[in-house]
C-alpha cells in the first residue's frame, strides 16, 4: 500500500544530468534500463535518451496518476514504456542491464522499511542480467 503521494511538480523539474549524475556514467548506447519509482519519467526520460538508438527503457511506479504524466510528457520517445507496476512484484527476469531505483531504495515507508527493501531489492536483483535469473 502506497503510503505516500509525491508532487507531480517537483518530481517534473528533476533530470538525470543533475540528479542522477552517477548513473550517467553507467549507460550506453544499446543498454536496456529498468527505472523502479520513475514518478512523472523526467529521470526516466533522460535515461532513454542516453540509451539510445537501440537502447530501451522501462519506467515502472505504482502510481497510475504519475505514470498518466509521464505518458503524456514524454510520448514522443520511442524507446520509453511505462507500466504501473509494485516493486516487489516486478516479474521482470534478466530483462536489464542496469537499473534505476533511489526513490524506492530510499523509500518512504518507515514501518515496512526492512522488510519490503529486502523484498524489493530480491525483484531487482531477478529483474537485470545476471546469469541468476531463476533464484
Amino acid at each position: 500500500m502506497q503510503l505516500h503521494r509525491s508532487d507531480p511538480s517537483i518530481l517534473g523539474w528533476r533530470t538525470l544530468e543533475k540528479d542522477h549524475r552517477c548513473l550517467i556514467e553507467l549507460l550506453r548506447p544499446g543498454f536496456s534500463v529498468l527505472d523502479v519509482g520513475c514518478g512523472t519519467g523526467a529521470i526516466t526520460a533522460g535515461i532513454a535518451r542516453a540509451v539510445k538508438p537501440e537502447g530501451h527503457v522501462v519506467g515502472v511506479d505504482r502510481d497510475e496518476g504519475l505514470l498518466e504524466i509521464a505518458r503524456t510528457e514524454h510520448a514522443e520517445i520511442e524507446n520509453l514504456e511505462f507500466e504501473c507496476r509494485d516493486a516487489t512484484a516486478l516479474k521482470f527476469r534478466a530483462q536489464f542491464d542496469t537499473l534505476s531505483c533511489v526513490p524506492i531504495i530510499h523509500g518512504h515507508c518507515p514501518i515496512a522499511g526492512c522488510c519490503a527493501k529486502y523484498w524489493q531489492i530480491q525483484e531487482f536483483r531477478r529483474s537485470c542480467y545476471d546469469g541468476k535469473a531463476d533464484s
